[in-house]
């Protein structure tokens, strides 16, 4: 029944094709025969994807839009105005696996959206651009939320240069989110600096250790300082040498114990 049904193109017959896709069974068959529908079906696909709650039917609903290919684009960038966030996601992710460049600037607009749209941009923007995604990237280093930017932080890491380097040296002292969340952006941030850090790096990872609070207590927790520490052992230099053997007295244990193991 099912490809006969499929010969019908009308939207009543959408409807009973797509109300199959709840049947596992069926729904590998579905999806083939959805396909000859073509860029007519996609208001009802999108609509569905919007209110579906089951992981299998979404997933296959993605593909039967992925499978229209290109002449979706124009239909589904509509939905990128959409006021619901989710809808909006949806269609940056679907943009980003038919499109290719020529999508970038529909996307890239939502930069400022909600933070699931932002991490779909971001991973989108990776996948289009490969190794010239950084220029784009870099912007969300100030999003305003944590989970983007440990997102972001966590794909620069493979592909970053000396503007990188420069953001991440700047954004290490800003003062953002919780301390928690902070704190952990920052370790990330040191963990690649201690790779790809340079010279203006270890000044700022100076900082992170010797940062004080009210009575000589350090301004940032152990966790973090030691990670800054071995950072700057890594990128190495005359100052970062220098540095280094200060630390035989830091009131962390850790650091000290790490210093003495270098020497």
């Amino acid at each position: 029944i099912i490809p006969r049904l499929a010969e019908f193109k009308t939207k009543e017959a959408i409807n009973v094709l797509l109300s199959l896709l709840w049947e596992k069974d069926l729904r590998k068959i579905v999806v083939e025969k959805v396909d000859d529908f073509g860029v007519e079906s996609i208001p009802y696909l999108m609509d569905l994807l919007k209110d579906s709650e089951d992981k299998e039917v979404r997933f296959s609903l993605l593909k039967i839009i992925q499978n229209i290919g290109s002449v979706a684009l124009d239909v589904v960038k509509k939905y990128l105005n959409d006021n619901r966030w989710y809808v909006r996601r949806n269609a940056v992710l679907i943009l980003g696996s038919i499109g290719n460049e020529e999508v970038l600037d529909d996307i890239y607009a939502l930069k400022d959206d909600h933070a699931r749209v932002q991490i779909e941009i971001i991973r989108n923007i990776r996948h289009i651009l490969k190794d010239r995604a950084e220029p784009y990237l870099l912007y969300f280093l100030d999003s305003n939320y944590p989970e983007v930017q440990k997102y972001v932080v966590s794909i620069l890491g493979s592909l970053i240069s000396e503007e990188g380097v420069a953001a991440l040296n700047k954004r290490l002292m800003v003062k953002k989110f919780s301390q928690e969340d902070g704190v952990e952006i920052k370790k990330q941030i040191c963990n690649i600096l201690a790779d790809k850090g340079n010279s203006q790096s270890v000044e700022m990872l100076i900082r992170i250790i010797e940062t004080k609070k009210v009575f000589g207590i350090p301004e940032f927790p152990e966790d973090l300082r030691f990670e800054a520490v071995k950072a700057i052992a890594e990128i190495g230099g005359v100052r970062a040498d220098d540095f280094l053997k200060t630390l035989n007295r830091d009131r962390s244990k850790k650091i000290r114990n790490f210093i003495s193991e270098m020497q």
